[in-house]
């Protein structure tokens, strides 16, 4: 690994060769360590952007946990098919402003209900990277044969079929 060449056969010999094998182990500890501080790093990474993006997924989730309680509130109180959730009495403003900045409305779901099992009520405007994981979005889905609300998860590779099958239009931005 570098250093000068010992002499064989000269005095000194056992101490060259003590000083070079030295050398050489601490040239090898020192590779080590990097290496393994680099495999650490790389592991810590990937850990924090996985736990980032368990943290959006969740908090998206949390949202539409949200609108599935208060629609489902509504439904079970006799109502046909409410409105969307931001212009709903007794929601606090700041948890239908979160929902309203984050979801795309499908405000035709109602007259859709008639002719199919499962209506779309609202979806994620943006897609949810996971690392490791297939991306996608959360979508509130409504089900008029017993009136009840759902969430789904909707992988990214299936999202325009199944968005065109719930009724989405794509916005355009």
């Amino acid at each position: 690994m570098g250093g000068a060449k010992l002499e064989h056969g000269s005095a000194a010999d056992p101490v060259a060769r003590a000083a070079h094998d030295t050398h050489v182990r601490r040239r090898r500890r020192v590779v080590r360590n990097a290496v393994l501080l680099l495999i650490v790093t790389a592991a810590l990474l990937g850990l924090m952007v996985m736990n980032r993006d368990a943290a959006d997924a969740r908090a998206c989730r949390a949202r539409m946990e949200f609108a599935v309680r208060e629609l489902q509130r509504l439904a079970e109180g006799g109502r046909p098919a409410p409105v969307p959730l931001p212009t709903i009495q007794g929601v606090s403003p700041p948890e239908a402003f979160h929902l309203r900045d984050h979801v795309d409305w499908n405000v035709f779901y109602a007259e859709r209900g008639a002719g199919t099992a499962v209506v779309g009520v609202c979806v994620c405007r943006r897609k949810h990277d996971r690392f490791l994981l297939s991306d996608g979005r959360y979508a509130v889905v409504w089900r008029p044969a017993d009136n009840r609300y759902e969430i789904e998860w909707i992988p990214e590779a299936d999202y325009p079929a199944r968005a065109a099958a719930l009724g989405f239009i794509p916005a355009r931005r």
